[in-house]
């Protein structure tokens, strides 16, 4: 990721104030697709442990089998949607024509720095829009493929995420089962 630092700050130095570009569009788009990936990562990373505590807390299993099937409802739908989106052409074509159609006099001067060179949503994309400008396919393939394999580490957590609350939601559905079985014992005992 550092590398990618050190190239945007040399290519932004050497460019002159006609072609340097602003880059507050792109910071929106980018951070509403990372947004709703940060809420997954977040349902799998907590949530998974509130339906485990609701139904100790509560006793009551069958609500936290409800539980957990809507949440693997709900983030299978949103892994869905995020996949059509970011899998999609229009993720490079939306940047490039974004921001050839609005380059600006200058941009505020860039650090590598004053950023957090492990944090995706800025400093790799505008990396991909200096190369956009300069027409470097070969950087442009380096960029993607590293675009690729951050984008595959999150949905795999995503997918670990599912198994999980899937493995959950049948074991507590078992365990619901059995309890039933035990109360239907009980009774056919106290009856006879």
């Amino acid at each position: 990721m550092a590398n990618f630092c050190k190239v945007l700050s040399n290519q932004q130095s050497k460019k002159s104030p006609e072609t340097q570009f602003s880059f507050q569009e792109l910071w929106n788009l980018t951070e509403k697709w990372f947004d709703e990936l940060r809420i997954l990562e977040d349902i799998f990373q907590r949530q998974t442990f509130k339906v485990i505590e609701h139904g100790l807390k509560l006793n009551s299993i069958q609500d936290s089998v409800m539980s957990a099937a809507r949440m693997i409802a709900n983030a299978k739908d949103k892994l869905r949607e995020i996949d059509k989106e970011i899998a999609t052409s229009s993720f490079n074509l939306d940047i490039l024509e974004l921001f050839t159609n609005s380059l600006e006099n200058r941009a505020p001067e860039l650090n590598p720095n004053s950023v957090d060179c492990q944090r995706f949503t800025i400093y790799q994309t505008l990396v991909t829009l200096v190369y956009l400008v300069d027409n470097n396919q070969e950087a442009m393939d380096d960029f993607f493929e590293e675009y690729n394999v951050y984008k595959e580490s999150y949905r795999k957590n995503i997918e670990n995420g599912i198994t999980g609350l899937e493995h959950m939601q049948r074991t507590i559905e078992e365990s619901f089962n059995l309890q039933l079985q035990s109360k239907a014992k009980k009774s056919q005992n106290d009856f006879c």
